[in-house]
């Protein structure tokens, strides 16, 4: 958390556009966000990523941006929270354009499954088959382990 917090630090001078706010400071917040992440600290890695993209104003974040992006999909889809997930992989589709087709696709098939989340789950009766799919939760947490194509490759 160091680098973060001498993130929070250089804040002031980045606003103002100092000199001190180089080029190493927006590389810095995604090598930590990188470093995180390679040592299972998701909470941590995700929130590197967003403080750099929240500042993406930064000198030489552009090349950074869009990977952290991505990165940050992957993470928030890796844990199970896939809404936060399909939110990221359509911001990062939508900086793309074009050359994002499975960052699309991936939000599309996120947004797919778990479309019908706010209906509440039917009640099984007790002389019924037993629903395979209770919810529609399960089922999209189901349809998503079972597609092999959306494995998240590790670091």
């Amino acid at each position: 958390m160091a680098i973060l917090n001498s993130f929070n630090s250089l804040k002031p001078l980045c606003e103002q556009r100092d000199p001190a706010c180089g080029d190493h400071v927006a590389a810095a917040l995604a090598s930590a966000s990188r470093g995180f992440r390679a040592t299972g600290l998701m909470a941590k890695s995700i929130s590197a990523g967003k403080l750099l993209l929240a500042n993406s104003d930064l000198p030489n974040a552009a090349p950074h941006k869009q990977a952290i992006t991505l990165e940050i999909a992957d993470q928030y889809f890796a844990i199970g929270v896939f809404d936060a997930a399909a939110d990221y992989y359509e911001r990062y589709a939508k900086e793309r354009g074009t050359a994002s087709a499975q960052a699309s696709e991936r939000a599309a098939f996120v947004r797919r499954a778990f479309k019908n989340l706010s209906t509440p789950p039917a009640q099984v009766s007790l002389h019924s088959k037993p629903s395979l799919c209770p919810s529609a939760l399960s089922c999209g947490v189901r349809r998503l382990a079972n597609e092999p194509r959306w494995a998240i490759a590790k670091p």
